[in-house]
């Protein structure tokens, strides 16, 4: 199911609504997420898994990566919001570790946030860890 668009909770106004509706819907704060899935989805986890972030590489254990997310957030949710999402969709995309998140924020207020989900593997047989830090299952 690559390329569908999950979360999507509320679209900006269209450029030829009125000021005064552009500045209330930008006031209201919206998020808006797509989420791209890698293979197979997997069945959905509760909006309140627990999910584990490593907001700056991959997780030290071994992993199957599942989907990428990108999160958008306008003016008021912020960080926080976008955040919360993040969180939502890799549960509903059976997802329990969130990584590698790449953030960017607009002159304007707008936050985006990309991220990869991934699902902890079960090594079977004995882990090994090679130099480098790389992990090998025999």
């Amino acid at each position: 199911m690559r390329g569908s668009l999950e979360g999507m909770r509320c679209m900006r106004p269209l450029r030829s609504m009125v000021v005064l509706a552009l500045a209330l819907a930008s006031s209201a704060g919206c998020v808006t997420a797509g989420v791209t899935h890698f293979g197979a989805s997997r069945p959905a986890l509760p909006d309140d898994c627990p999910v584990q972030m490593f907001p700056s590489g991959p997780p030290p254990y071994l992993y199957e990566d599942l989907a990428s997310a990108r999160v958008t957030c306008y003016a008021s949710p912020g960080r926080d919001a976008c955040l919360d999402d993040l969180h939502k969709l890799a549960c509903r995309a059976g997802a329990d570790t969130v990584y590698g998140l790449a953030e960017a924020m607009t002159a304007d207020g707008v936050t985006h946030i990309s991220a990869l989900f991934a699902k902890r593997k079960e090594a079977e047989g004995t882990l090994m860890v090679l130099a480098g830090g790389s992990a090998q299952v025999k």
